[in-house]
């Protein structure tokens, strides 16, 4: 079909305000629903089931967040704000999650809007956001592409757009395709970064949300136009069942770049006792703190510390264990809109039956013993990342 332009910047918060977090947890009794009634209904019925209750808790979250929303709006700073009535300051420490000490952040992050800086009016001469997600492989990032692209309707850029010789387009487009709308330059590999920003993709106004897992490199996206600016949003999964999960990956996708057929021979314990380091291992960390590949052994604490400071300042985190939570604190945060029936329940089905149902066992810890050696060597190869994660839990509670 022709291509379809959109505006970057559509559905944001209100110029001037603060940005806030918005908390809905998900009943833990709405997927012990979707498992009974799979048993003895159809797919149809059960997701008809899961979408009366998940309509019913979308509504009520929506109020209280409206209500939360009320009593905040003094605040200039942005929070990060709880349940729990918790407030993490993005300017100092707070409630005993200060900053890592005398953290400074690389220059390259000066392309991303801190967490707590306002929005701005969608008009000329003002600073205009476009949105990054952070794609940490096997943390349910497709899905969550496939959320924002399908069933919110926003444009995005990665890989999608190139394929089918789209690559070698020499004016910025945007490609329908089953998924989603794609623009036709590559945002995950440095060389498709600097085609992207070459073409002038952020300032087209084409482009909605840009997926990337190169941080550094996407930050060039944004040197072309000192009006635009980067705010970044990641889904994160426990450390050791993404590492299981990327294992079985390896093994398995013949047709990704990853795939690594010695790998394929490999039981998981051999994986984890390999000789050398991988990139994979302590992947956040490295991502973070710029030392992509097989770095662990350069790894400092004070790798860590930017790589926590980053999370801290520079963005919105989500938990896959808390998918649905995570998921509408995007929303809010964003603005992104599920404007019709479709649409929201094209996100509900997502959410709650495809996600439990992609990649079954890809990422179970009963792979390997809990107490086991193997579990151990896994934890000391991704040492860095298991802190780090549970510097993000800290953040989103």
């Amino acid at each position: 079909g022709a291509p379809r332009v959109r505006q970057a910047a559509g559905g944001q918060q209100a110029a001037g305000a603060a940005p806030q977090r918005a908390v809905l947890s998900v009943p833990s009794w709405m997927g012990a629903t979707v498992s009974h009634y799979s048993g003895s209904v159809t797919k149809r019925m059960a997701m008809g089931v899961l979408g009366v209750a998940a309509v019913v808790c979308v509504s009520v979250g929506s109020a209280l967040v409206a209500s939360s929303y009320a009593n905040e709006q003094s605040h200039n700073t942005g929070t990060r704000s709880s349940s729990g009535g918790k407030s993490y300051s993005t300017a100092g420490s707070t409630d005993g999650l200060p900053a890592p000490p005398s953290t400074v952040l690389p220059p390259a992050f000066d392309a991303y809007a801190d967490f707590g800086d306002p929005f701005e009016p969608d008009e000329p001469g003002t600073m205009q956001d476009t949105t990054v997600f952070l794609h940490v492989p096997r943390s349910g990032g497709m899905t969550m592409m496939e959320i924002m692209g399908r069933c919110a309707e926003l444009v995005l850029a990665s890989d999608v757009g190139v394929r089918d010789g789209h690559d070698a387009d020499e004016t910025l487009e945007v490609i329908e395709t089953s998924s989603g709308s794609y623009v036709n330059c590559d945002t995950t590999t440095p060389q498709g970064i600097s085609r992207c920003a070459d073409m002038g993709l952020v300032p087209s106004g084409l482009v909605d949300i840009i997926s990337t897992s190169l941080p550094y490199d996407a930050a060039n996206l944004f040197q072309t136009s000192s009006s635009h600016r980067a705010r970044m949003f990641l889904l994160l999964r426990p450390v050791l069942d993404r590492a299981v999960s990327y294992y079985h990956w390896i093994q398995q996708a013949s047709w990704d770049s990853n795939y690594d057929p010695q790998i394929a021979l490999m039981s998981l314990k051999q994986y984890a006792n390999i000789p050398y380091d991988r990139a994979e291992f302590n992947f956040l960390t490295k991502t973070l703190s710029n030392n992509p590949g097989p770095t662990t052994a350069l790894l400092t604490n004070a790798d860590l510390d930017v790589a926590k400071e980053v999370l801290r300042r520079k963005a919105v985190v989500g938990l896959l264990t808390e998918k649905g939570d995570s998921l509408l604190r995007f929303e809010k945060y964003f603005g992104w809109e599920f404007g019709t029936g479709e649409s929201r329940t094209c996100e509900e089905e997502l959410l709650h039956w495809e996600w439990m149902n992609q990649g079954a066992g890809a990422g179970n810890m009963g792979d390997i013993d809990p107490t086991g050696e193997g579990r151990a060597m896994l934890e000391r190869r991704n040492w860095f990342d298991i802190q780090l994660y549970e510097y993000a839990e800290a953040l989103f509670v």
